[in-house]
């Protein structure tokens, strides 16, 4: 049953680089793009880092758009000395857009890398997401790990989603009934479930007769002193996360907007900004140790990725609210 709810060297350096959202008539490519050095010059003194000239992004495909599909495709490139992409290394992600993927990578330009004024060659990497509309206009909330269609056993995910899902009844997927671990986490999904995790946790204090606050079980993140939803200029209540948004900053005083008050609900998240949020309002020692300082902190985080990190965040919190 499923219940619809609306980082030249030998140092390793990554800058992540997000870049603006293309917004097709009905579907929609987010473009994440890291560099990274190559691994075999000496160390530079000076460093410093090519990025994107422009994202490019992709056609969406006819067929994925009239069956309604989605998905990330990673492709990491080889960078000539001119800036321009020289090699596909590799390619990962669904058949469908892997040629869309590639066609939009090859056109790729970077500004120069440079060691102690040199030019250097680097290794990029990008990942283009490909969203129909109608996919993300929905959360989709499963009973059992098991109703996730792309989701099962040999998933390096699978225990994850089934404690998430099983247990505490906080993982959720789209419209087409899969999770799409390999998607970024955009800041929709994230805020979606930090509400759910927030309410969990609440209402096991309460049954464990806690008061929050008195326990350290979460600190307010609002700089901006932001009082309801209406005040943040990006919100469309249309989207499935935008209640979720409104009850972060109504029950727990917590608001996810950038300086301008916006939230940017479709833009991917990386990995330094998830710990940063999570440090904030949970504390660091809810920080799964594997998540603080693997070398991939700027890279856009996952879904998959994120249902590891809270669940074994979960085993730290809900300790804290044990009767």
């Amino acid at each position: 049953m499923i219940k619809l709810i609306i980082k030249f060297l030998p140092l390793l350096i990554i800058i992540g680089v997000p870049s603006a959202l293309f917004a097709q008539s009905k579907d929609r490519v987010d473009v994440f793009t890291s560099v990274k050095s190559g691994g075999t010059e000496s160390v530079c003194e000076r460093f410093e880092p090519g990025a994107p000239v422009e994202s490019v992004y992709p056609e969406f495909p006819a067929r994925a758009r009239a069956e309604r599909l989605g998905g990330a495709v990673k492709v990491i490139v080889a960078i000539g000395l001119d800036g321009r992409v020289s090699e596909i290394r590799s390619l990962e992600g669904p058949p469908v857009f892997r040629d869309a993927a590639r066609v939009a990578a090859l056109k790729t330009e970077f500004t120069d890398s440079k060691c102690d004024g040199k030019k250097v060659e680097m290794t990029g990497i990008l990942t283009f997401n490909f969203v129909p509309l109608a996919l993300t206009d929905v959360y989709v909330v499963p009973e059992k790990a098991e109703d996730f269609a792309d989701v099962d056993a040999n998933s390096p995910y699978y225990e994850s989603l089934l404690t998430l899902t099983e247990n505490y009844q906080l993982a959720f997927g789209y419209a087409d009934g899969k999770y799409h671990p390999a998607a970024p986490l955009t800041k929709g999904d994230f805020a979606h479930y930090l509400r759910r995790t927030l309410d969990l946790l609440q209402n096991r204090a309460e049954v464990a007769r806690k008061i929050p606050r008195e326990i350290g079980l979460y600190s307010p993140q609002n700089e901006l002193g932001i009082q309801s939803a209406e005040e943040i200029a990006d919100l469309d209540s249309r989207k499935p996360y935008s209640a979720s948004v409104g009850f972060l900053i109504a029950k727990y005083d917590i608001a996810l907007v950038d300086e301008r008050k916006n939230f940017k609900g479709n833009l991917p998240m990386t990995r330094n900004e998830v710990i940063a949020s999570w440090t904030i309002i949970f504390g660091v020692d809810t920080v799964p140790v594997n998540f603080r300082s693997s070398g991939t902190e700027d890279l856009v985080m996952t879904r998959g990725e994120f249902a590891l990190f809270l669940h074994e965040s979960l085993y730290v919190l809900t300790y804290k609210v044990l009767p």
